[in-house]
């Protein structure tokens, strides 16, 4: 019958001959809106919101978006600290992610960029003449470099807080050859991390909370990962073409 691991990769481009999925457009409505519990996106796709702050006397407006696997509680901390120094902080649970529709599958690269713009746009319009600035972590600072070159992204500065830019260029061979093949053969398939013996804090309160929070994501589908690479792809294209001021933690 052969070595297990032939006969493994054998029956995966036998199941295959699939392509990494992503989740299908809603109904286009054309109509977006700016909600106290979420926001509307044109597709007619929603996306849950947080905020924090005095929305009467704000100094400046800040757009928060959150790391792969995570949603908008990322900013449970930062956002009421910000609200102390004068700035309004909106966090939102990006496609695939937290409490949106379909959570786990990827919603696509420039689905991503585009919620970004019209939730710029649509604080620009709630609060005209503030100062915005952008804030990504991880995959949140790749939405953002990925968005960052288009004249609507509107952005008075950007914080990115360990961008995610482990593109396909500066992936071992190997790396970028498993990708492609798990993914156009089980792209349905989970990775969960375990058994790595990696541990990404030493704030063992935080992981405990990450562990029992439901919204947070520990199954990774490998079209997702596919996904997230596409995007982090296009933000180290994009980098040196970052407008405005720039903070890079």
């Amino acid at each position: 019958m052969g070595h297990p691991i032939i006969q493994l990769i054998i029956a995966a481009l036998i199941v295959g001959c699939a392509s990494p999925q992503r989740q299908e457009s809603a109904d286009v409505s054309g109509h977006t809106r700016l909600g106290v519990e979420a926001a509307l996106m044109a597709d007619g796709y929603r996306l849950p919101v947080r905020h924090w702050g005095n929305a009467e006397r704000p100094r400046a407006l800040m757009l928060a978006l959150h790391g792969f696997k995570d949603y908008s509680n990322a900013f449970a901390t930062l956002g009421p600290y910000l609200a102390t120094q004068g700035i309004l902080t909106f966090a939102y649970d990006q496609r695939g992610f937290g409490a949106t529709a379909r959570r786990g599958r990827w919603g696509g690269e420039e689905r991503l960029i585009a919620d970004l713009k019209t939730l710029t746009r649509l604080l620009r319009k709630r609060h005209p003449g503030l100062p915005l600035f952008l804030l990504g972590e991880s995959m949140g600072g790749a939405v953002i470099m990925a968005s960052a070159t288009q004249a609507d992204t509107g952005a008075d500065g950007i914080v990115l807080v360990a961008p995610a830019v482990w593109s396909r260029d500066t992936m071992h061979p190997i790396q970028r050859w498993a990708l492609k093949v798990v993914a156009h053969t089980l792209p349905f398939l989970e990775l969960t991390g375990s058994g790595l013996e990696i541990r990404p804090s030493d704030n063992l309160d935080m992981l405990r909370a990450y562990r029992a929070d439901p919204l947070v994501i520990k199954g990774t589908r490998v079209d997702a990962l596919w996904g997230v690479t596409n995007l982090m792809d296009l933000a180290m294209t994009r980098a040196r073409r970052l407008p405005g001021p720039t903070l890079v933690l």
